[in-house]
Order: structure tokens, then sequence, then C-alpha cells
């Protein structure tokens, strides 16, 4: 079982669960996390799964993040061998440390919105569908030990 962590605010993960079961991906489990570090917050907000993420940790065999808003610094990549791979899914809110990264065998791939609209000052700044799939889509690549397509690091 791979386990992608989806940091930041994004609690619905129902569009991700059914492009999950569109490509028929059942040996993944989508967990969320409002923040890190771990001592900021004392469990992770949701998954899907019945064996929840450990309080302590919400990284501890995470395969994959969708960072949405926060930061994994280079401790936390250097920490957690199983990570295959970090998404950024907005350009303003969410980083982390690339070079750290690469240093540590970890694909950093980027999925902004890609929306037109998405300039319009009247539409919601949230992630849209566009960059939701790529993320996904990234998230699987790196777990499966593919070449992520919006990866900005090279392994």
């Amino acid at each position: 079982m791979h386990t992608i962590l989806y940091l930041g605010p994004t609690t619905d993960l129902d569009y991700e669960r059914s492009l999950l079961e569109e490509w028929g991906k059942r040996c993944v489990q989508l967990a969320t996390c409002a923040v890190l570090p771990a001592h900021a917050q004392p469990a992770a907000t949701g998954t899907d799964s019945v064996v929840p993420l450990a309080a302590a940790d919400p990284l501890r065999g995470v395969d994959a993040v969708v960072i949405e808003n926060g930061e994994l610094d280079a401790e936390d990549l250097v920490t957690h061998p199983d990570l295959a791979v970090v998404v950024l899914l907005d350009d303003q809110s969410a980083t982390t440390d690339v070079a750290a990264a690469t240093k540590a065998n970890v694909w950093v791939t980027r999925a902004t919105n890609r929306a037109l609209l998405r300039h319009v000052p009247f539409v919601s700044k949230a992630p849209g569908h566009s960059a939701r799939r790529h993320a996904l889509q990234d998230a699987l690549a790196g777990v499966m030990g593919e070449r992520p397509s919006g990866r900005i690091n090279e392994l």
C-alpha cells in the first residue's frame, strides 16, 4: 500500500479518490495533514485507511507529499527514506528544499493551476482540477519509480 499525504488546507479529496478509482489504483491511500512539523499538530486530519498515520510523525511511511500550503525542510526529507516525490501544488505557499531533496533522491515537481481564469479576481485561488490531476499523476509516477512530468530537479 502506498500513501500520498496532502499537506495544507485540502480536506476534500473526493476528486483524487475518483481519479484513483478511474485509473484502477487500489493500492494507494490518501491522507491529509494541516501542518508540519508534527509537533504543531497532534495527528493527521484524515485518512482513507483504517490505520491512522502516526500522530508523532505524519510523514512516517509516506511515499509522496502533495503540498498545497506548507513546507518540507531538509530534515524532513533526509529523515524519511520512504519519501519518493514532493509535489508543489501552489507556487506561492508550497515550498521545499530542492537541493536537499535532490541529495536525498526525492523528486520535486510543480503542478500549479493551469486554468486561464485563475487570474480573474472573483475566481477561487484554490487549486483547480487541472493542477490537482497533475499533482496526483506526478505523485503516482514518483511512487512507481518513474520520472514525474512536472519535475523541477533531476536525479
